[in-house]
């Protein structure tokens, strides 16, 4: 597993690790976030789906109910780490509600955050959504 620090809400460090699953036949990519120490039955997951070689989709970002992995900045984070393992940018759902696809609210706050703290995060109101640009 490789690790990561994020800054919580009250300035504080906090470590996790995370595991990266490819789907072929989906053509997605899950990260899934562990605390350390590690407890298998307890992470927060990302899943994105790949469009092509230069384009991720946000697919998915939850706490699975598990409510230590709140307010730790993993989203953020998660975001920029997806972007440089799979060497792409990545564009969320559309923030507004298009053929039952859409922004969550928690999701939406933790793009604009991404935004607000990282200038590789930007707010594309053309195509009503948000994009990370990948670092080269």
């Amino acid at each position: 597993m490789t690790e990561f620090e994020t800054v919580d809400i009250d300035d504080n460090i906090c470590q996790f690790q995370y595991t990266k699953e490819l789907n072929d036949l989906d053509n997605e990519v899950t990260f899934k976030v562990y605390s350390i120490p590690l407890n298998e039955m307890r992470w927060f997951s990302y899943r994105v789906k790949i469009i092509n070689e230069d384009l991720i989709k946000s697919e998915h970002l939850s706490v699975n109910f598990n409510t230590e992995f709140s307010k730790k900045g993993i989203p953020e984070k998660i975001i920029e780490i997806a972007s440089s393992e799979l060497n792409s940018n990545i564009q969320s759902s559309p923030i507004s509600f298009q053929n039952g696809n859409y922004l969550t609210e928690p999701s939406r706050k933790a793009w604009e955050r991404l935004v607000a703290q990282n200038e590789n995060a930007v707010l594309d109101s053309e195509n009503d959504c948000f994009i990370y640009k990948r670092t080269d």
